[in-house]
């Protein structure tokens, strides 16, 4: 049987290491959550641009079916080439979208797998905890059962005198 102090010095040791594979674990994680945030912004930001070209597109093709109707003639070039480009622009953005989708998702996937790793990171450190403590309670019990015979001693030996 090991003795109570050598237990308990390797249960304090076991349970160091386990605090450090927690917090690289919980490290992990928080890098997780930073991607998956700065992915899902990427994805806001690239809905945003949609929206907004597509309001210019749809705001030029009403001016040239309303009020610029007069100057389609003059402006039908340049409108065309404008049109184009906006339409380049939402193609572009919508595969650019498709893209930044699949990272997200990759993200949260990653968030997933490090949260995970965390809480049995966690829980391993807790078991550990545990054993520590009661290494360290059997520890003490064995100090205080060594002081008590120390102290019956005296008094189980006959005096000479």
């Amino acid at each position: 049987m090991t003795a109570p102090d050598t237990t308990a010095a390797e249960a304090r040791q076991l349970l160091r290491l386990r605090e450090l594979r927690e917090d690289t674990a919980r490290q992990a994680l928080d890098r997780a959550r930073h991607a998956h945030d700065a992915a899902q912004g990427a994805v806001h930001r690239r809905e945003q641009q949609l929206v907004q070209v597509r309001r210019t597109r749809s705001a030029l093709l009403g001016w040239l079916c309303g009020a610029g109707a007069s100057e389609l003639p003059r402006v039908a070039p340049a409108a065309g080439a404008r049109l184009g480009a906006l339409d380049e622009e939402i193609e572009r953005a919508e595969l650019a979208l498709s893209d930044e989708r699949l990272a997200l998702a990759d993200a949260a996937r990653a968030v997933a797998l490090a949260q995970g790793a965390w809480v049995r990171a966690r829980g391993r450190r807790q078991a550990v905890a545990l054993l520590a403590d009661d290494a360290r309670r059997a520890l003490q019990q064995q100090r205080e059962q060594r002081v008590e015979r120390e102290l019956d001693a005296p008094r189980a030996q006959p005096h000479h005198g």
